[in-house]
């Protein structure tokens, strides 16, 4: 509870500064800055932008049993840094380790210089049931990443991944005013949204904007999982071919699927976080993301959107003046 009253407020300040006409100067714990390409109104432009950091915070659990000294770890939690004793605790409070604030002890970072390690020391007598609870504690933001030991082993993954794959480039340049016919097109074809309102979309769209195929869950990993195992099972569809279409926001664990899946081009109606960004420049794709209206901001892969060339020829001729 802790930890989403942290993350609520903080929201509603990051998009009441990020994503206004002023300049953005903000910066702590738990946002970060970047230069993005903004498109407003058939215009485009230069910005720095804030957004949600998003980081892995692993949650080991030290207690005695009988004789010995135990330390498992029992989760990984992809956060926005801030209030990790309050999510460690929050986490075995609602999972059932513990009942009360008095079986913890003690609550510390592993390293001075790691804030992402937090152990959480029981109280002697205490002895949590850890095989009743196994897998419980592995969630993701939202709930995208699970079941993963260490975030280290969810990077070595993709890095292999990227290893394994020959990662097509893309010639093709896409017209910024394709990514806002988007968003219409997958209303048009969310039926359960219609009706509902509470469920998600993941979308993939040739190059031409056309819907090629759809899927919809409640959790919006779900959904992009349900796409990727479609084009799977599909001898039609080349994802490297597509663009990828979230009715969320992009968070590391959605990039990560698109990465293995070998998609290039996301577009997300919400922002995406500082982590996402990171992996999506290392991997050259182009990153879309905060559609509003008839605007929003590429986070990464500049050099796809069409008429880039002409602002940077703009922007240099006007710097020489």
């Amino acid at each position: 509870m802790y930890f989403m009253r942290f993350f609520y407020s903080l929201s509603g300040y990051f998009f009441a500064t990020s994503h206004s006409n002023t300049s953005v100067q903000m910066s702590g714990p738990g946002v970060s800055s970047v230069k993005i390409l903004k498109y407003t109104n058939s215009v485009l432009q230069d910005q720095n932008d804030l957004l949600v950091r998003e980081e892995p915070l692993e949650i080991r659990l030290v207690y005695n049993d009988g004789a010995d000294r135990k330390e498992v770890s029992v989760g990984l939690s992809m956060r926005t840094p801030g209030n990790d004793f309050e999510l460690a605790s929050g986490l075995l409070f609602s999972e059932g380790i513990i009942t009360h604030h008095s079986e913890i002890k003690q609550i510390k970072y592993c390293e001075k210089e790691n804030d992402n390690l937090v152990k959480v020391i029981l109280s002697p007598d205490i002895i949590p049931d850890t095989e009743s609870n196994q897998g419980l504690f592995h969630s993701g933001s939202a709930c995208g990443i699970c079941g993963k030991a260490s975030f280290e082993k969810i990077r070595n993954k993709i890095l292999r991944r990227k290893d394994e794959v020959i990662i097509k480039r893309i010639d093709w340049e896409i017209n910024p005013d394709v990514f806002l016919s988007l968003n219409k097109a997958l209303n048009d074809s969310q039926l359960n949204f219609r009706y509902t309102g509470g469920i998600h979309a993941a979308a993939l769209f040739s190059q031409d904007a056309e819907l090629l195929l759809i899927r919809e869950d409640v959790g919006r990993h779900n959904a992009l999982d349900k796409l990727i195992g479609a084009t799977i099972h599909s001898h039609e569809i080349n994802p490297n071919d597509c663009m990828l279409f979230l009715s969320g926001r992009a968070g590391y664990e959605l990039i990560y699927k698109a990465i293995m899946a070998d998609i290039r081009i996301i577009i997300s109606i919400g922002a995406p976080s500082s982590l996402a960004v990171e992996l999506a420049q290392e991997f050259g794709i182009c990153l879309v993301g905060f559609m509003r209206g008839n605007s929003f901001n590429v986070y990464s892969g500049f050099g796809m959107i069409e008429g880039r060339e002409i602002f940077l020829a703009e922007k240099e001729e006007h710097n020489n003046e």
